[in-house]
């Protein structure tokens, strides 16, 4: 018995809810209620995932900026991709960041990796009002933020 009133006992999902209130991955809303067929949001699931990993421990975000303009001018004076730079002074920097007894991040994501999120994010701002674009450029725009 899971003492949600709005559970069926024959329903087929009946054991996965057990399973779930056992492990500490979901409790139900409240008022003795589970809501079966509630949606479940991204963030309900990073949550569940989360909890069945065993709640790890988040020591923030250290996010590498791996393609710019001065990326790109060293790869073409050193003859090497783009790429190739980024790694090598992300390299160095956990050289120094590993010596200097640096807290490592748990997450750490690089602009090439997240272009089309970026982008997504950008379009939101810009859509928002919070941006303009000229000349193929984009501007954040600060005064707006106050409001």
């Amino acid at each position: 018995m899971t003492g949600f009133t709005d559970l069926e006992p024959d329903a087929w999902y009946h054991n996965g809810v057990h399973w779930a209130l056992d492990n500490g991955v979901m409790n139900g809303v409240g008022n003795g209620k589970f809501e079966p067929g509630t949606s479940t949001s991204r963030a309900m699931i990073v949550t569940m995932i989360w909890r069945m990993e065993g709640q790890p421990e988040y020591h923030g975000m250290l996010e590498f900026t791996d393609v710019d303009d001065k990326i790109i001018k060293r790869a073409n004076e050193e003859g090497i991709s783009s790429s190739e730079v980024a790694e090598k002074y992300i390299k160095e920097f956990w050289t120094d960041a590993h010596g200097l007894n640096f807290k490592d991040a748990s997450v750490h994501p690089k602009a090439t990796e997240n272009i089309d999120e970026i982008i997504d994010i950008i379009k939101t701002l810009v859509d928002k009002g919070y941006a303009y674009a000229v000349d193929g450029d984009v501007y954040y725009r600060a005064l707006k933020a106050r409001e």
